[in-house]
């Protein structure tokens, strides 16, 4: 949102939400949205072509790894690397598009720009079909009484 706010990505609404907004309810607004479950995935086919491109990219082309930045498991490497595990595939390839034509902003050393220039539009489908199909490598693996504890008990004295 405050991409939106700043100017650095275009959408008419969405700078028109986040320029009113002050810097704590954009924080809000962030944290509503981040709680909200997770659709469904598009059920779409995956390509061996795309898992391979996610994972180990075209060096013939210049193209590195998805996975170099946003990691093998989609969670995002670092800041300014974010996650692309579970987020919906209509999104993720908007997105693509959007820095392939120079209208979407914010990424170190414009990478994305010259990374998704190098993609076809249907390399642009698998990848977000592939990185949608990810499993959300945060995600809780259950409740709490799911969990293995944090420590085995010691055998000698139980503590």
């Amino acid at each position: 949102m405050e991409y939106f706010a700043e100017g650095q990505r275009r959408h008419p609404q969405m700078a028109w939400i986040a320029g009113r907004l002050d810097w704590s309810a954009r924080q809000k607004v962030a944290v509503y949205y981040s709680e909200m479950p997770v659709p469904e995935g598009s059920g779409s086919s995956i390509e061996c072509g795309e898992i391979e491109l996610y994972q180990q990219g075209d060096p013939a082309r210049g193209l590195p790894s998805c996975a170099s930045c946003h990691g093998e498991d989609g969670a995002g490497v670092g800041q300014g690397n974010p996650p692309l595990a579970q987020q919906p595939a209509p999104y993720l390839e908007k997105q693509l598009k959007l820095w392939a034509e120079g209208e979407r902003y914010g990424d170190p050393n414009n990478a994305m720009t010259r990374i998704s220039r190098l993609l076809t539009e249907n390399e642009m489908k698998g990848l977000a079909n592939y990185s949608s199909a990810l499993p959300d490598a945060n995600a809780y693996p259950g409740p709490p009484e799911a969990c293995l504890p944090a420590r085995r008990p010691d055998p000698r004295n139980g503590a």
